[in-house]
């Protein structure tokens, strides 16, 4: 156990002795998009100083950057799928769209086609749960790739959150 303040460096030090200086009081309220900041004077006497605010929160490049981050993220999780789906597609129905093609050719006397990958509901017993469990599955080492990548993407997406904090 620390029984001491832990490490601040001279400049943090010397903004902390000058804040306790002002005479005021302060409240942090953190939400979940933004940060706001009130100050007030700690008399709360209204002729010592007024209320100050300050809100942090996301620069619109700052969003830019997390949306786009967001797109490639679904992305990933998309080809995981599809690479799941095409390795192991005896585990998965057609999708109704398939389905309304396969109908189709079936219809104009094609031959059937296997869809390469289907895109319906995993194959499951009547209380919906599947007829083979996730961990039996073949994955390719495409999935296995793909599966790294997205650890990678979010581990560094956290990686620059803390940054972001810190820096704030």
């Amino acid at each position: 156990m620390v029984l001491s303040g832990g490490y601040a460096s001279p400049s943090t030090r010397a903004r902390r002795k000058n804040a306790a200086g002002l005479e005021r009081a302060g409240g942090i309220d953190g939400n979940v998009s933004n940060l706001s900041v009130v100050s007030f004077p700690d008399t709360f006497d209204p002729a010592d100083g007024g209320i100050q605010t300050g809100r942090v929160e996301l620069t619109v490049a700052e969003r830019a950057a997390l949306a786009k981050a967001q797109r490639k993220e679904r992305g990933r999780k998309r080809a995981l799928d599809r690479s799941r789906r095409a390795t192991n597609p005896n585990q998965y129905g057609m999708s109704k769209r398939q389905q309304a093609r396969a109908e189709r050719r079936g219809a104009a006397g094609l031959p059937a086609r296997q869809a390469e990958v289907p895109g319906g509901a995993r194959a499951a017993n009547t209380a919906g749960i599947p007829k083979q469990a996730y961990r039996r599955d073949d994955l390719s080492a495409g999935y296995r790739l793909n599966r790294a990548k997205l650890a990678e993407a979010a581990a560094t997406l956290a990686a620059a959150k803390d940054h972001r904090t810190r820096r704030i």
